[in-house]
């Protein structure tokens, strides 16, 4: 899954964000949560919120802390 993925340190891609919040802008510490709202890992937005929503491809945020174990979701 995504959430194993991102708990393994990869960052988070453009096209698998579901919810952004306004206002972020680049180099910004940001959260990254599952869908079930759990805390998963902390990271560095690589660009703004506007720029998220509107790319299709790219890197939007750096994984810098993983805060959750990684075995808690299954890898696919």
């Amino acid at each position: 899954s995504s959430v194993h993925n991102i708990a393994s340190g990869a960052p988070v891609y453009v096209n698998g964000i579901s919810r952004i919040e306004e206002g972020i802008e680049r180099g910004e510490i940001v959260g990254i949560f599952s869908l079930k709202g759990e805390l998963v890992a902390i990271g560095f937005a690589q660009t703004d919120s506007e720029q998220m929503l509107k790319s299709s491809k790219g890197v939007a945020i750096k994984t810098d802390r993983v805060l959750i174990d990684r075995n808690l979701y299954p890898k696919i």
